[in-house]
């Protein structure tokens, strides 16, 4: 082995979905080595992947058109040492929770070894948050948000995130579409703080004072309002862009056409309405019914699986079409542009299927706007900004406590996440 090993990263400090260059010089002739990739999450947990190459006549290795000879990830890409990653704690791979903290740096760890013995190692930071973007509290007008603006005194194009069944803020989304040039505005709307603890009646008002809000501040274009949310957040966001007109580009991620029931700690989803508008409750898609759907529940419990959700979701909407289509969102009504994005192997709900729901209705009325659902084959309900460990395939429900299953094969997931967020840049570029 040559004194001058060399081992590459590049760039060194950049914001987290920026991808990596990994390259080796001054290696033996075709010689094997190991990079090893590890990291420390908000939760104390390590996480690490790695993998064997053989360097070329040269000495030499270059990560993007090299595949490994064996590791955890098989093809051509630096990026295989993220999105593989896993807990290094075998014990802690049972119930994979992926806490980042919360917006610091990530600090990356590469180490290059031979024969089990480290050679030489390096290190790559991951910014949440561009330099220049401000982050602001917002505590006003009862709404419960962070927004972070772009460097510049604007007015600036904003998007309001929203999250899903689980809650609270997304403020590491936010501040990456701020390193975009977009206000990003996080908004909680349950779970948080002094809101309510479930999707129980939450009304629309609150969204529409959230538009106010964004319009009445000088550095915010009023005219360039854009909204996001996955999964729940996702049906949330093309019901309340069919209400209000302002949103002028929608990006829902593994959405839901129709609307269904409130969810929370008490599990009495379904029982009652998740919204409602002007004092009368949206109508929903009512899940409280025969519990012998869900009997295989209690098998995967039993067994300490997680439950795939899915199989139930698709046996409601089979079972009561006449309520299924009553509780549709009226996505005719929206005034801008709409992207959907799902995972075709979703197993928290059939998100794809769903998705469609609104396609229909779209296509059926002629739908004046630019409109278009990507449904990413092997990918399940987590459909990421990229770069990160994709093998969370399941995880405990911060609300109810469920162990429930995302659906999707991590590698698949990887290249929907990078592609997904590249096609909602280029979409946001083309319609806000």
């Amino acid at each position: 082995m040559s004194s001058q090993v060399m081992l590459s990263v590049q760039p060194q400090t950049a914001m987290s979905d920026v991808p990596l260059a990994i390259a080796v010089s001054g290696l033996l002739a075709n010689s094997a080595v190991t990079i090893r990739a590890s990291f420390t999450d908000g939760g104390g947990v390590e996480w690490a992947a790695q993998a064997d190459y053989r360097a070329d006549a040269r000495g030499e290795l270059d990560l993007s058109d090299s595949a490994p000879i064996s590791g955890s990830f098989t093809e051509a890409d630096p990026m295989g040492l993220i999105w593989s990653m896993l807990p290094v704690d075998e014990a802690a791979r049972e119930n994979m929770q992926l806490r980042w903290s919360d917006l610091d740096t990530t600090v990356l760890t590469f180490a290059l070894l031979q024969d089990g013995e480290t050679i030489t190692s390096v290190e790559a930071r991951r910014m949440m948050v561009k330099p220049g973007v401000a982050r602001v509290e917002v505590r006003d007008r009862g709404l419960f948000g962070t927004l972070f603006l772009p460097a510049g005194a604007g007015p600036h194009p904003a998007i309001t995130i929203i999250s899903g069944s689980g809650g609270g803020l997304n403020e590491a989304r936010a501040a990456l579409f701020a390193a975009h040039g977009y206000a990003g505005f996080a908004l909680a709307y349950f779970n948080y703080e002094n809101l309510p603890d479930s999707i129980n009646q939450i009304p629309l008002e609150y969204f529409e004072t959230s538009i106010a809000y964004l319009e009445a501040r000088a550095d915010i274009d009023g005219g360039r309002l854009a909204i996001t949310g996955g999964s729940r957040g996702g049906e949330l966001s093309l019901l309340l862009a069919s209400i209000f007109p302002q949103y002028k580009v929608i990006i829902a991620d593994v959405p839901s056409g129709i609307v269904w029931g409130g969810f929370g700690k008490d599990r009495s989803k379904g029982s009652v309405p998740a919204w409602t508008w002007r004092g009368e409750e949206i109508p929903y898609m009512d899940d409280a019914v025969d519990p012998a759907i869900y009997d295989y529940h209690t098998d995967y419990r039993q067994r300490n699986e997680p439950i795939p959700l899915t199989p139930g979701f698709r046996e409601l909407v089979r079972r009561s079409p006449d309520t299924a289509k009553r509780a549709e969102i009226p996505v005719e009504k929206i005034r801008g542009a709409v992207l959907m994005v799902s995972g075709a192997d979703d197993a928290m709900w059939h998100s794809s299927e769903l998705a469609e729901v609104a396609m229909d209705r779209l296509r059926a009325h002629h739908f004046s706007r630019p409109y278009a659902h990507i449904s990413y084959p092997g990918a399940g309900h987590l459909i990421m900004p990229p770069y990160a460990p994709t093998t969370l395939v399941a995880s405990k429900h911060p609300v109810d406590g469920g162990f429930y299953a995302f659906g999707g094969e991590p590698h698949a997931i990887y290249k929907a996440g990078v592609d997904a967020w590249r096609r909602k840049l280029d979409f946001l570029r083309e319609h806000l």
